[in-house]
């Protein structure tokens, strides 16, 4: 859940987030600088040492081993190869020369033999957790390779330089980039850390630490994430009133606009008891809109979750001056439903969720 700032969309700084509809790039080296230049921008907040890496440490890992994925992905495109259609780097890396393999091997917390899951969800599709309760991430070694690595390569592979530098023998930094996953558990926390990560964005923007132009694409994705995370979590808090083959199924389900519909074939129903006139019908009923317009305006854009990670020939992007804007300013807004629907409409009496919920809700 994220604090809600409405000064932060005034006029002057709705025009901070207009879109460069004409600047757009359907190519990977576009990409590839876009979630560099988040990348470096985190790693300077890292380096502030005031422990501001620890609670969005999903998205942080997510964003680094995307701008790897992409910066591989870059480098086959610009050899004249076409890029394989998998989230594997070690393989990626193995299609371009050993300088990039070894990069791969000082990286062995991106899990670079995997897709990359781990960083966006809590479990496996069977259910598995993807960490224990004991797994540290010592994302600092692999933060300074990858920089070192950048800069080294400027000259030779055209690669974006990290500016920021990762001092390993610094102990606050250290602590900084080291994070205990334990802490994180659940969509509804995951979620979180993708959270204050747009946060850390739209604030860097409003300051002029940053430019819209330079990151829309990981902001859109950081926000369409959080929306896939939201509804996924409500239909998690409903518990065993969801029939067994539905849960298992949702893992599967990226489309915000299906999770939606699934989710309001709960809500509804409940917000239906609400008597006429009361105030919390008219506010729930108003959220249930505003959250329709703000999966139409994301869905529209990225039906399956790619177009706001890779450059695609067949679904390129479609953009609109004021499409971020009208997002960002409905995802703050309907914020407080997104996290909080199910159990609110539970605890005033309007919904049933399931036995095993129940349990965990009140015991």
């Amino acid at each position: 859940m994220i604090p809600y700032a409405k000064d932060w969309f005034s006029k002057e700084n709705e025009n901070k987030f207009t879109l460069p509809v004409s600047d757009y790039q359907n190519n990977w080296e576009y990409y590839y600088i876009q979630y560099s230049k988040v990348l470096d921008f985190l790693l300077g907040i890292a380096n502030e040492k005031h422990y501001q890496i620890n609670c969005q440490h999903r998205s942080f890992m997510f964003i680094f081993r995307h701008t790897v994925e992409l910066m591989l992905k870059y480098v086959v495109d610009e050899k004249g190869m076409e890029p394989r259609n998998t989230h594997n780097l070690r393989e990626l890396a193995n299609e371009i020369d050993a300088d990039f393999s070894t990069l791969i091997s000082t990286l062995p917390n991106l899990f670079p033999e995997d897709d990359g899951a781990m960083f966006k969800y809590d479990a496996s599709k069977d259910g598995s957790p993807y960490f224990g309760v004991h797994h540290i991430l010592y994302a600092y070694s692999d933060c300074q390779a990858f920089v070192r690595f950048t800069k080294s390569n400027e000259g030779r592979f055209s690669l974006y330089p990290i500016s920021q530098d990762v001092d390993i023998n610094d102990k606050k930094l250290k602590h900084e980039l080291s994070f205990y996953t334990h802490e994180c558990r659940g969509l509804g926390v995951i979620r979180s850390h993708y959270d204050f990560t747009i946060d850390m964005l739209v604030l860097g923007v409003i300051k002029g630490q940053l430019s819209i132009n330079d990151i829309y694409l990981p902001l859109l994705f950081l926000l369409r994430h959080g929306i896939e995370l939201a509804l996924k979590s409500n239909i998690q808090d409903i518990g065993n009133k969801v029939p067994i083959k539905k849960q298992q199924k949702i893992g599967g389900i990226h489309s915000i606009e299906q999770l939606y519909h699934i989710l309001l074939s709960y809500i509804e129903p409940a917000v239906e008891k609400i008597p006429q006139g009361d105030k919390f019908k008219i506010e729930t009923e108003s959220f249930i809109q505003n959250v329709a317009k703000l999966n139409n305006c994301i869905h529209n854009l990225d039906v399956h979750s790619r177009a706001f990670r890779f450059p695609s020939v067949e679904r390129p992007l479609a953009l609109k001056r004021d499409s971020l804007v009208e997002a960002l300013k409905l995802y703050y807004s309907t914020d407080a439903f997104l996290t909080n629907a199910v159990k609110v409409l539970m605890y005033s009496g309007y919904l049933e969720v399931g036995d095993d919920k129940l349990a965990e809700f009140y015991y």
